[in-house]
């Protein structure tokens, strides 16, 4: 048979040269609030008052589950959440478009084939520099992400203040920001993240990075690997790494309002096999004495293709390097800006 159209409810299928209208079973939401006592959610489930899942519990979500929340509502998770592997998507979401809070890790969580729609809503949740709330927020907590899509919503995507992530195969878009990591230990490999705050927006100062990292250069670092990802587009940075210990291999970043890659405030970044491409700045080692060493990139088509400095009057302290081998930078406005901007072994061209 052919699908002809289908609404909530109905459908209208072809069979031959005759239609045939059909009535589509919807089950009632199972409607949960409050701490929970059942830790097994299939079909439906609908999220009217913050729900918590209490310490030394775990909460199974069958996969294919659609989960609703209510305005600004969210789910803490005192114990631990986690999203079956294998088989339909599962799906967060919100109720009559209003959007939804997030999702509250205080222990752990694991995530597989999983979307996130019009989430981060509710302000007295924020989080970060750019005063929004993440969908999913970590507090210490053990996080891993596998083939998850967070999209289309007022917060940002992630937000953690210390602990461990993992994020593979996952996109964020159409966020206020792709997210931002206090003193946290993160892997991300094979992801993308895109169009911050959304496609087409004005140029505002909220900061719209594509991810914001925050270190503190004055102890040991957590390390943060980012393998084979892509940036592509946002109002502010691509990657702004504020004292962090930071290494890219295999980057794609493009488009970004202000720097493709913003290093500042100490702490290290290693760049390999990456492209920075169509920003202000491609590169840049801002105040803070960052160190910051690239090999095989290709910058190009930004404003500024390497700069030491940036555009903040108050903080004059420009003692950092950038070191580049084996690189290309061409076809940007200017080469290079300031001062102590070193290039060894660097093909370059204007």
């Amino acid at each position: 048979f052919t699908p002809v159209y289908s609404a909530p409810g109905a459908a209208q299928v072809a069979l031959g040269s005759n239609t045939l209208d059909l009535e589509i079973a919807q089950p009632s939401p199972t409607v949960v609030s409050g701490e929970l006592t059942d830790f097994s959610w299939s079909g439906v489930i609908q999220v009217d008052a913050n729900v918590t899942v209490p310490a030394g519990e775990t909460l199974i979500i069958e996969p294919g589950t659609i989960v609703m929340t209510a305005l600004d509502r969210s789910i803490i998770v005192d114990g631990s959440i986690e999203v079956a592997a294998g088989g339909p998507m599962t799906l967060f979401t919100s109720i009559n478009g209003e959007p939804w809070g997030g999702i509250v890790i205080n222990g752990s969580a694991s995530f597989d084939n999983t979307a996130f729609i019009n989430g981060g809503g509710n302000e007295g949740r924020a989080f970060g520099h750019s005063g929004s709330q993440p969908v999913i927020f970590g507090e210490a907590a053990n996080v891993t992400l596998r083939d998850v899509v967070i999209q289309d919503g007022p917060g940002k995507a992630l937000g953690a203040r210390g602990g461990t992530w993992t994020i593979e195969n996952s996109l964020f878009t159409r966020l206020d920001t792709g997210g931002e990591f206090e003193r946290t230990e993160l892997t991300i490999t094979d992801s993308q993240w895109m169009d911050f705050p959304a496609i087409d927006a004005p140029v505002m100062d909220d900061d719209n990075d594509g991810i914001y990292l925050l270190g503190d250069s004055s102890t040991e670092q957590p390390l943060i690997t980012i393998t084979n990802s892509t940036w592509i587009g946002g109002a502010d940075d691509g990657i702004d790494h504020n004292g962090s210990r930071v290494q890219i291999t295999g980057g794609y970043i493009e488009g970004f309002a202000n720097e493709c890659v913003a290093t500042s405030s100490g702490g290290t970044v290693e760049l390999s096999d990456t492209l920075l491409s169509g920003c202000a700045q491609g590169l840049e080692a801002g105040y803070g004495g960052p160190q910051v060493t690239g090999d095989h990139l290709l910058i190009q088509n930004s404003g500024i293709g390497v700069r030491i400095g940036d555009s903040y009057s108050d903080r004059p302290d420009y003692s950092g390097t950038i070191t580049l081998t084996d690189s290309i930078i061409q076809g940007n406005g200017d080469f290079a800006d300031r001062k102590s901007t070193r290039l060894n072994s660097s093909h370059e061209s204007h």
